[in-house]
């Protein structure tokens, strides 16, 4: 399982004290639910959660995943993307609702950045996606199974331009 946020010193404290500790994923200051356990940084990777593409026609996701999912890389995600390598793993309702793509897309960027400037990048570069719930908050718990695939055979360097 991952998380996009990392440990607060008060889950820090606790863990070390007792390695088989159970840590709740909090991140906001609410009343009866404890001090934060997480918290938002900049990191050098990045999960984006396409729901609801439209498969074309030709696409098969049991066949050809990958075609579907290249596919929706070039429509919806700025340049710096289309030609970088991503580890890919459909979500676990792709399927479900016929003609629909679902997928979770893993890219590594040259530097760290924060969901905030990542969400701004993609506003930028595509503006016409709904970039609400693509990025996983510090919290967002996400289950990842065995290997999917990657989108090309030789993953290369990730980019995502910070000035942009």
């Amino acid at each position: 399982m991952i998380v996009r946020g990392a440990l607060a010193a008060v889950a820090r404290k606790e863990l070390a004290r007792n390695p088989n500790a159970t840590i709740r994923r909090i991140k906001l200051v609410k009343a009866n639910r404890g001090a934060p356990t997480l918290e938002e940084v900049d990191r050098l990777w990045v999960m984006l959660d396409i729901d609801g593409f439209p498969l074309r026609s030709l696409d098969d996701l049991a066949e050809d995943p990958e075609g579907a999912i290249d596919h929706a890389i070039h429509e919806l995600l700025p340049e710096p993307f289309q030609d970088s390598a991503c580890w890919w793993q459909l979500s676990s309702s792709a399927g479900f609702a016929q003609g629909i793509l679902k997928v979770h897309l893993f890219y590594w960027l040259t530097q760290p950045a924060s969901n905030l400037h990542i969400k701004t990048v993609l506003k930028q570069c595509a503006p016409g996606v709904g970039w609400r719930r693509v990025l996983r908050r510090a919290t967002a718990l996400h289950r990842r199974a065995g290997h999917r695939g990657w989108t090309r055979p030789n993953p290369a360097p990730f980019r995502l331009a910070r000035g942009a």
